[in-house]
């Protein structure tokens, strides 16, 4: 039995624009039970078996600090733009709680035929879930001022509920087996030359279906009852060993891998049926039609009655936010081919360099990758409501129910290239006696469409940096460390009879984050549809990618310089042109910037362990081991080093401010037309994070007898 609880918070944007009170923390409470059965038999000498039985109960609760029976309030200092302060617990913590129980099967034979090593098996993974999970339950407000606050007069609201307006109503329950059956040949076909051949085959098999939206159907021709049942896959996979001679290893293999139970991801689609919760987000424009008075007089405890009046009947008529798998989903799966190899070098067997000595490794890795069934959200209620082209090209969308209806499909394109070198040594004799290092460099190219960022299908949508947001382009991943440095150096000497004495020392420089430029898009106050008529729910977070200004013959940015973008009166073209300089985006001038084009700062840190043994008295042969861990140690030198800069997640700067002039809700005062107006640019640099550019040490005592 285990409990664990740890301490979190969500809310602080880019930039360091936004700031979360204490109230948006909360603390994550783990429950968890695990029962264990385990039977090995040897049956002859040539034949063994395992069975295992086990059963994992496991219990998390989040619970925001403040309590959950408050609204997420989003307060801005002025103006309903810039800077601004969230207070209440966060939209995804109101209503949270996940039940899992997992039962497991596992049977594994073993077979030794001459050469030749069989392994085969079968494994069940029957799991069991209830997950209530209500964004929105208590609701979630903005305020354009602190004098509205003052005045409880909010700009808008988004709410979610049950049908009855209570929100543990809206829970669900399912379940799915996974069933996987394998089979290797290990085969030694020489004694310097071991092949590996085998499969994996994983099979999914559910009788729970979402709840029926009739809605879904009869809108999109998609039903939003599919599940994971019949669904597998089928994954070949081939390896080799070759030790030409004692002091060099060759390895290398090929196969399809299975990217793991996407059940977080399912989960969304019992939940988010569109008629098992409701949704309703108002704004001071449509408050007399979607939800009377519900902006006024709010207090954060008590939803408006005519926004719960609405949020059934959305329930009811099954217009709420809704999840559904793509009817033909297929599991996760990508391609990886690797080859690998390892040296020892005696220098004293050679002619020169005999002072090196002897037992060096060398090790060089490539690692392919490719995707073959990625994951991707697209949401088919914006898809029906392509309106035109933005100046761009970039797609704009009309109007329609301000509805989420979000497909989990598939994608082909996804690929990684990592190639990795070392050298490493021990010594065990001699003046350096107890001394060792290892020191490697790895090198990263990973490319994805959806980096799946999120347990939630909403979030996972809209934290993509993207011009075409149901057909995002393949880009750098979110995920990508370009270059990596990596030094361990220990050393370990009795000075004092056979009582060890420890160093140890850990330091590695990384490549900083990818991110991305997205516009600032000064439409969204209050809900409304932004630059090119997203969905309020994903405007909020600007991911739309800028596009560059063209520039002049002389590689300058100037007012007539592009014919698709105009400025706002008194805008400042040399500081602009200066921040497009610095920050790269002149490269993609007269373009779209790709996603994750651009890096933050490296990161370098190193970390200390010393120990030393001492006797102790009891019972015989007793002794402890004193030890203090320094993490950082950089930054306890200097509280310059060790610092980690970067773009705040989701890896997004919003570095140009802009309005969509296309029609005369853009507010552009250049008027309407097929261009856009750039208001204003950001060059705020990379924000400290915190937690990664402290130091800490730890002190410890171990016993042992």
């Amino acid at each position: 039995h285990t409990e664990d609880g740890r301490l979190s918070q969500t809310g602080n944007s880019v930039g360091g624009r936004s700031l979360s009170l204490l109230s948006k923390y909360y603390t994550l409470d783990t429950e968890l039970d695990v029962y264990r059965f385990q039977l090995f038999s040897n049956w002859t000498d040539n034949f063994s078996t395992e069975i295992a039985l086990g059963l994992k109960e496991t219990t998390n609760i989040s619970s925001p600090l403040g309590g959950s029976d408050f609204a997420e309030f989003r307060v801005y200092l002025a103006g309903g733009t810039g800077p601004s302060i969230y207070l209440g617990p966060d939209i995804s913590r109101q209503a949270n709680q996940l039940t899992n129980d997992l039962n497991q099967f596992r049977f594994r034979g073993t077979y030794q035929a001459g050469d030749h090593r069989i392994t085969f098996g079968f494994e069940r993974e029957d799991l069991s879930i209830f997950n209530l999970f209500v964004q929105r339950a208590t609701g979630q407000y903005v305020f354009n001022s602190v004098a509205d606050l003052q005045l409880r007069r909010a700009q808008s609201l988004q709410y979610s509920s049950a049908a009855s307006n209570v929100a543990e109503d809206g829970g669900a329950r399912f379940g799915y087996a996974v069933n996987s059956w394998y089979a290797q040949d290990e085969y030694d076909v020489t004694p310097d030359l071991t092949l590996r051949l085998g499969f994996r085959w994983d099979t999914y098999s559910s009788d729970d279906i979402p709840q029926a939206n009739p809605l879904v159907l009869a809108t999109y021709g998609i039903s939003n009852t599919s599940n994971l049942d019949g669904r597998g896959v089928f994954q070949p996979r081939v390896g080799f060993t070759w030790t030409p001679d004692d002091l060099t290893t060759i390895y290398g293999g090929v196969g399809l891998f299975g990217g793991g139970s996407p059940n977080v991801w399912i989960s969304n689609n019992y939940t988010n049926t569109g008629n098992l919760l409701g949704f309703v987000s108002c704004t001071r424009a449509n408050m007399a039609v979607n939800c009377p008075a519900a902006l006024d007089g709010v207090d954060g405890f008590n939803v408006g009655a005519g926004a719960q009046t609405a949020n059934t009947n959305s329930a009811n008529l099954g217009t709420g936010n809704i999840n559904l798998i793509d009817p033909d989903f297929h599991i996760p799966s990508v391609w990886k081919f690797s080859l690998g190899g390892q040296r020892v070098i005696n220098f004293t067997d050679m002619s020169f360099g005999q002072f090196l000595g002897d037992g060096w490794r060398v090790r060089g890795e490539l690692l392919w990758s490719d995707t073959r069934h990625g994951v991707n959200w697209i949401d088919l209620n914006q898809e029906d409501a392509l309106l035109r082209a933005a100046p761009d090209g970039r797609p704009v969308y009309g109007p329609r129910a301000n509805q989420t209806v979000l497909m989990l499909t598939n994608t082909t394109e996804g690929r990684a290239f990592q190639w990795a070198v070392g050298v490493g040594r021990d010594w065990y004799e001699g003046w350096a006696q107890g001394l060792g290092f290892d020191l490697s460099y790895t090198h990263l190219d990973s490319e994805d469409v959806q980096p799946g960022t999120s347990s939630v299908a909403t979030s996972n949508y809209r934290q993509v940096a993207t011009a075409y947001p149901n057909n995002p382009e393949l880009a750098i991943s979110n995920y990508q460390f370009e270059s990596s440095w990596k030094l361990d150096v220990s050393y370990s000497r009795a000075f004092f009879g056979d009582y060890l004495s420890r160093f140890r020392m850990f330091a590695q420089r990384r490549s900083g984050l990818p991110f991305s430029y997205t516009y600032d898009d000064v439409s969204t106050t209050g809900g409304a549809t932004g630059m090119f008529g997203e969905n309020s729910l994903y405007t909020s977070t600007d991911r739309q990618l800028v596009y560059v200004p063209m520039t002049d013959a002389s590689g300058v940015v100037t007012a007539g310089s592009d014919p698709i973008i105009r400025y706002a009166p008194g805008f400042d073209f040399a500081g602009f042109n200066t921040f497009l300089q610095n920050s790269g985006l002149i490269d993609y001038a007269g373009q779209i910037t790709p996603r994750n084009a651009f890096q933050s700062e490296p990161y370098t840190t190193v970390d200390l362990r010393l120990s030393q043994e001492i006797p102790a008295f009891f019972p015989s042969g007793a002794r402890v081991e004193a030890y203090m861990d320094i993490e950082n140690f950089g930054n306890l030198l200097n509280d310059e080093w060790g610092v980690l800069q970067q773009t705040g997640f989701p890896y997004m700067n919003r570095g140009i401010t802009a309005r969509n002039c296309q029609t005369a809700a853009g507010a552009c005062a250049n008027g309407v037309g097929n261009f856009y107006e750039y208001t204003g640019f950001n060059t705020g640099a990379d924000s400290n994070v915190a937690a990664a550019s402290v130091w800490q040490i730890k002190f410890g005592i171990r016993y042992r007898f």
